[in-house]
């Protein structure tokens, strides 16, 4: 499963802004962390492992 790791300063918040991207193909699917969560909470609760297998076949 394809995962890329984004950092860029935005400069309308006035902060780094830190992101994964997960997969390679299909619709894309944006899941924001919970509040005060950080930028790999959805992959360390396992939301991600939860969609493995749409991921891998490019569904999302």
């Amino acid at each position: 499963m394809k995962e890329e790791y984004f950092k860029w300063h935005s400069p309308n918040l006035n902060r780094e802004i830190e992101m994964l991207v997960f997969g390679h193909a299909g619709y894309p699917v944006i899941v924001f962390p919970t509040s005060m969560g950080s930028y790999h909470e959805n992959k360390d609760m396992g939301l991600i492992d939860s969609a493995k297998w749409y991921l891998e076949q490019g569904l999302i």
